[in-house]
């Protein structure tokens, strides 16, 4: 007869398996907040992630922090008896004391006590928990991790790396040989961490050591880690045989019954290629062809798979991205972006029918950003995907996933004072990556739309990536390279960051951040230096910023000399050396800055050879193009030989020779140089018809819109005015003020004419972030305004000051290469 003295766990309620459930994935996501309903889990796990704070992604914490760290867990172990409120919750309490174990493991080792973090780790290893009843999923996931950060630190305390491989080769597998979800981000962390570790050149090698066959996906993964790890080292093109093993798991499925899954190994598989075509993608590899009918065959093999249809994402875009066949190239787009609607669509139903829970979040994350990278409003498919709409639902998923599991979200408002406001994020590696990418996505689709720059969402988004990009790195074991290209893409963020700043004219914060987040690590970023100016030029006195300008024009002078001056720093060269010249037009007269126009053209010559085809272009536009950056020279000297005495026919040769640079594409800056000189003649019909032509393709080209306005409103200045201008801006050489204006052929006539405009420039501050900053666009709105009999002239004269003290040398667009 059974004792009936022995107590019987109770049921825990499912309203306490959700909350400790929901606690567990946070903190798997390396989440930071948790109300799992227990105070003693709650704090074992906020001790946790304290420790990962000073240990993902460093060298681990310093002395003082681990002294600290350690009397706080040497606490909770002797309170451990005293808490009631885990007596009749076994399972609870045996997770708390393998975290707390863990944790002071992993203590001991940073301090240097081996055999002490050796006796923790083992303690650790040895609680089981036997109420299988009472485990959720989560908490499986979560032991499972916790067993493989465990055999980790036991590699680490061996000393001995023979030793250490030997341990992750015996063990790894018994405890994990699936792919785990990219939500599990502490268990990727450190699979992550064993692969580093291990030293192996081919697949079959790892298969070998593990004692398995090469085609266990999870063997395929582990090697597929190390690819992104080592991205200095030769590529192995293993594609036929990764294609034949996927043929093989084909054979061996078939199409689930109602009651039924889908086939496990099928799945597994697919999860391997995403990694896998990711990493294709990334590189730029071309795969098999046949790999079509493998993804088309998984499939008709699986139903409603939220596995293969991202897979098929990823391989259809590769495919397109590969293909010379323009309606083949359409075709392979167009199939990523269905699957890609599928894959959502089965989230979606796998949200409803599991209690508002996602399957995987950051799979759903990356894949959002994937898909909106890869395309954009033209790929919209009508009544399937809409582009527009796509990017919206994705930021406010990603906004919502910050709420939900309690993560640091900078705000808009505090996101204008990065120095000031920011915080240090540290997630598990793939957590880290995914999110900026999805914040960095956000800023590059929305970029150019004047709305979100001045709502401060553009900065928001920089800020929110950046805070996950600023962990210290560890160069123990990582590529010298990859270091490198995490450091670069960080400082691409800071520059991105600044530059937004300065296009909001906080010129004095983006200055801050430039010298203290940039160019005081970064002396050899160019372009950065170049924004410095810029911003600097805002200043009444542009000293320092030609200082500046001449400093770096020497740096980037050596460098060329060495060799070392990457494609787009001679773009950045071309138009430092232009910001030159504009600066000593502003402080020594424009006749100064001629003499040293040649100059720029001999500049030009020396950095872009015709021996050197390799420089002819950045990229697919003709606006990349070295052809297109000689025409922005010669539109450049043209408007200086206008600001002139006599020197029409030099500014006339000028537009014609850099519309002779290319005939094949017509440069509508020729056409608005060509309008700004007639205006100077007395043409105001051929300038007309020069900015109507520019506006045609472009309505909110700035330089247009105020051409055709000082056509409407021609400037005209008295003698004494004249000289009095010439007086204080040096400008003696200039000529005279006359300028061409239009004639009406009645008062109807010249209100169609205001009109016009004021719908023009209207339109222009709503969408164009040019527009909206210029002061000369405030000013003719202020003079339609007065001319209406409208108080907004008043704040819109008061803009025009406003953006006139803020308004730098040359627009900010010149550095951005």
């Amino acid at each position: 007869m059974p004792n009936s003295n022995v107590r019987i766990p109770p049921t825990v309620p499912s309203k306490i398996i959700d909350v400790v459930d929901q606690a567990l994935r946070a903190r798997l996501l390396g989440g930071s907040t948790f109300n799992s309903g227990f105070d003693s889990l709650d704090s074992v796990l906020n001790l946790q992630f304290r420790l990962h704070y000073h240990v993902i992604g460093s060298n681990g914490p310093a002395k003082p922090v681990c002294d600290v760290l350690l009397k706080e867990s040497q606490n909770l172990e002797k309170n451990m008896s005293m808490m009631e409120e885990l007596n009749d919750y076994p399972e609870i309490t045996k997770l708390v004391e393998k975290i707390l174990f863990n944790c002071l493991g992993i203590l001991f080792f940073h301090r240097g006590q081996f055999q002490e973090s050796q006796r923790c780790l083992l303690h650790s290893l040895k609680i089981h928990n036997n109420t299988a009843s009472q485990r959720t999923a989560l908490m499986e996931q979560y032991d499972r991790y916790l067993i493989v950060e465990n055999l980790y630190y036991r590699g680490l305390v061996s000393q001995d790396i023979n030793i250490m491989q030997n341990v992750f080769y015996k063990e790894l597998l018994a405890h994990v040989d699936t792919i785990p979800p990219e939500s599990n981000g502490l268990l990727f962390e450190y699979i992550s961490l064993i692969v580093a570790k291990l030293r192996f050149n081919q697949i079959q090698d790892l298969a070998e050591n593990f004692k398995t066959t090469v085609e266990n996906p999870f063997i395929l993964f582990l090697y597929m880690i190390k690819k992104f790890q080592s991205p200095l080292k030769k590529h192995i093109d293993n594609d036929d045989l990764y294609l034949k093993f996927g043929q093989n798991v084909l054979l061996k499925a078939k199409f689930p019954t109602a009651s039924e899954t889908n086939d496990e190994a099928l799945e597994h598989f697919n999860v391997f290629l995403q990694y896998y075509f990711k990493f294709t993608h990334i590189k730029k590899i071309k795969v098999n062809p046949s790999w079509y009918n493998f993804i088309i065959s998984s499939m008709e093999k699986t139903f409603q798979s939220i596995e293969v249809s991202k897979t098929a994402m990823f391989l259809f875009q590769n495919l397109s991205d590969n293909s010379n066949d323009e309606i083949k190239k359409k075709t392979f787009k167009r199939e990523s972006i269905l699957n890609f609607v599928n894959f959502v669509k089965y989230n979606d139903k796998y949200y409803q029918l599991h209690d508002n829970s996602h399957r995987d979040i950051i799979s759903f994350i990356d894949a959002y950003s994937f898909i909106l990278q890869n395309s954009s409003k033209t790929d919209s498919i009508e009544n399937v995907f809409d582009y527009d709409n796509t990017v919206s639902t994705f930021a406010t998923s990603l906004n919502s996933f910050y709420k939900e599991y309690n993560l640091p979200l900078m705000s808009q408002s505090e996101s204008l004072d990065w120095l000031e406001n920011s915080t240090r994020c540290v997630y598990p590696g793939n957590i880290s990556k995914v999110l900026t990418n999805a914040w960095s996505t956000l800023y590059e689709i929305r970029k150019y739309q004047l709305d979100f720059l001045v709502s401060n969402n553009l900065t928001s988004y920089l800020c929110n990536a950046m805070m996950l990009s600023t962990k210290e790195k560890d160069n123990a074991d990582v590529e010298e390279q990859e270091e490198g290209e995490e450091e670069k893409a960080l400082r691409e963020l800071q520059f991105k960051y600044s530059y937004t700043l300065a296009q909001q004219r906080h010129i004095e914060t983006a200055i801050k951040t430039l010298e203290s987040l940039i160019l005081s690590k970064n002396p050899n970023y160019y372009k950065a230096w170049h924004l410095l100016a810029l911003c600097r030029s805002v200043q009444e006195d542009k000293e320092m910023s030609y200082k500046i300008v001449c400093s770096v024009l020497e740096a980037m002078n050596e460098s060329l000399q060495n060799n070392t001056l990457l494609l787009n720093d001679r773009w950045q060269f071309i138009h430092l050396k232009l910001t030159q010249l504009a600066l000593i037009e502003e402080i020594f007269g424009t006749l100064e800055a001629l003499e040293t126009l040649p100059e720029v053209f001999e500049l030009y010559a020396t950095l872009f050879p015709d021996s050197q085809p390799e420089l002819n272009s950045m990229g697919p536009k003709y606006s990349q193009t070295k052809e297109y950056l000689l025409q922005m020279v010669w539109i450049f000297a043209a408007n200086m030989y206008m600001r002139t005495k006599d020197n029409d026919e030099d500014a006339k040769a000028a537009i014609k020779e850099a519309s002779n640079v290319e005939s094949k594409f017509k440069n509508l800056n020729c056409n608005i140089a060509n309008g700004y000189l007639s205006i100077i003649k007395d043409e105001p019909g051929v300038a007309l018809k020069e900015f109507e032509t520019v506006l045609y393709y472009d309505e909110n080209n700035l330089d247009a819109l105020v051409g055709f306005a000082e056509l409407i409103f021609p400037e005209e200045l008295g003698v004494e005015e004249t000289n009095l201008e010439r007086y204080y801006t040096l400008s003696l050489d200039k000529k005279p003020g006359k300028r061409a204006k239009l004639t009406f052929v009645n008062d109807t006539d010249r209100s169609a004419a205001y009109a016009r405009l004021k719908f023009l420039l209207e339109c222009a501050i709503l969408e164009s972030i040019e527009a909206y900053y210029s002061p000369e666009v405030w000013w003719y709105l202020s003079l339609i305004y007065e001319k209406y009999q409208d108080d907004e002239y008043k704040n819109s004269l008061l803009k025009c000051i406003k953006y006139q003290e803020l308004n730098p040398i040359r627009s900010l667009r010149y550095c951005n290469y």
